[in-house]
């Protein structure tokens, strides 16, 4: 059985798997689909946050992976649990597991 894969997966899958690249080059790596396709995709996806946009020359953009809400999330936590260690600041778990260990 074939599956046929969307503009959007496959926009996604090639961003993922190489990292952001000019517009005008993703469309030459999709050339299942056509200019408008990918274009109109790219669009949308952009609009959701799921791809970034950047205006990097005067006739291209570069596009790249938009983080999601549970991968902002997840970053703020990482943050957060960093900035934490920095400052000397441990979670009561792990404190009274040191404790144990050391009693």
């Amino acid at each position: 059985m074939a599956y046929a894969i969307t503009v959007e997966s496959a926009i996604r899958a090639e961003l993922i798997n190489h990292g952001p690249c000019m517009f005008e080059a993703l469309v030459q790596r999709l050339s299942p689909f056509s200019w408008n396709e990918v274009f109109a995709a790219v669009d949308q996806l952009s609009r959701d946050g799921r791809l970034v946009l950047r205006h990097t020359t005067r006739f291209d953009y570069e596009v790249s992976i938009g983080l999601t809400q549970p991968d902002l999330e997840l970053i703020r936590a990482r943050w957060a649990a960093e900035g934490d260690m920095l400052c000397g600041h441990r979670d009561s778990d792990s404190q009274a597991s040191e404790e144990q260990i050391y009693s």
